[in-house]
């Protein structure tokens, strides 16, 4: 786990860098992989050989990235070693542009990506519940638990670049790739699947969330529970909830109506999810409130969601969350 004193580890970090990116530039070339340039036989031809020999790293990539993190985390929290401010911050710029590198392979096969990933999340989800679970009864953090909300961060990063793109100044809106594969039309059966898939992984996070955040609300002081998790958490609604909510078909093709599109195209069905939201913030603002990034992110989350138009604004101000959230700010900024 002590990466500083791996051999030529900072070359291989570049090679990595280096046969990604050249991935993700073969897998991002919109004619090959749409298969709608004038050849289209040739292309659509060429689009199924990329998917063939590129889309399969994506999987071995994530189970090694995540491994690897977990393991390095599990080093540092047993030796008690930190990295500085400014090392972050150029770690944390280098996983960015990693991950979304590595998305770019993953999307080549959404379903096969998805299939990876959600059985990397039903073995480690059960694990941190129960680790939530123990929040509040005597006991210190060990680096094995540090190790397991490593795992969960990394994973939330995975399924957050694989399924959303940052949409900053943009309006957000669900992948190309993600709404073909999608597609009943098209991938028939496999359509179906990987929209089940991304929904019920939706929901496994949506659960995940709930059982840290009530504990928040009973034992915020508890390390356990992990502040950088949480943040993590809102990034990816805040990431897929402005996208995949209430989403306007006039933005994607007149043919992609249907599948992911139609998972959350009603109030009734988005309903929920924004409350969901709403209710997340509200409790990170009363109990987490010297979280700073935590604070930040849930801001940026209903930021995100008011944005997308009076539809949606409309649902968050239904939720009773909204009105609490509404009041406690009334009263906290007369003090």
């Amino acid at each position: 786990g002590d990466v500083e004193c791996m051999e030529g580890v900072h070359w291989r970090n570049d090679a990595l860098a280096q046969i990604l990116q050249c991935s993700d530039a073969m897998a991002g070339d919109y004619w090959l992989v749409s298969g709608t340039s004038t050849g289209h036989q040739e292309a659509a031809q060429v689009s199924r050989m990329l998917a063939s020999m590129l889309a399969p790293l994506y999987g071995p990539y994530c189970i090694c990235r995540v491994r690897m993190s977990c393991l390095e985390e599990h080093f540092i929290a047993r030796e008690g070693a930190e990295l500085d401010e400014i090392r972050e911050e150029i770690s944390a710029f280098s996983l960015e542009e990693e991950m979304s590198s590595a998305a770019s392979l993953g999307r080549l096969n959404v379903l096969a990506s998805m299939t990876t990933l959600s059985g990397m999340f039903q073995q480690c989800m059960p694990r941190l519940v129960s680790l939530f679970e123990c929040a509040g009864s005597p006991g210190d953090m060990t680096p094995d638990m540090a190790a397991l909300l490593e795992e969960a961060r990394m994973l939330l990063l995975c399924a957050g670049h694989l399924l959303t793109d940052d949409c900053v100044g943009e309006t957000p809106a669900i992948p190309e790739s993600v709404i073909n594969a999608c597609q009943p039309g098209r991938g028939g059966a496999d359509g179906d699947a990987c929209t089940g898939s991304i929904v019920t992984l939706v929901d496994m996070l949506k659960s995940v969330a709930e059982s840290q955040a009530v504990k928040v609300a009973a034992y915020p002081e508890d390390s356990r529970l992990s502040p950088l998790l949480a943040k993590t958490l809102l990034w990816f609604f805040g990431r897929w909830g402005p996208a995949y909510l209430l989403p306007s078909l006039d933005d994607y093709r007149e043919d992609s109506d249907g599948g992911i599109l139609g998972a959350n195209s009603t109030p009734e069905t988005a309903q929920p999810k924004v409350s969901f939201c709403t209710t997340l913030c509200l409790l990170y603002f009363c109990h987490w409130p010297q979280e700073k990034e935590v604070m930040d992110e849930s801001t940026s989350l209903l930021l995100a969601l008011a944005k997308r138009g009076s539809t949606v604004r409309t649902l968050m101000t239904q939720s009773p969350s909204f009105e609490k959230m509404a009041a406690l700010h009334s009263v906290c900024s007369s003090l």
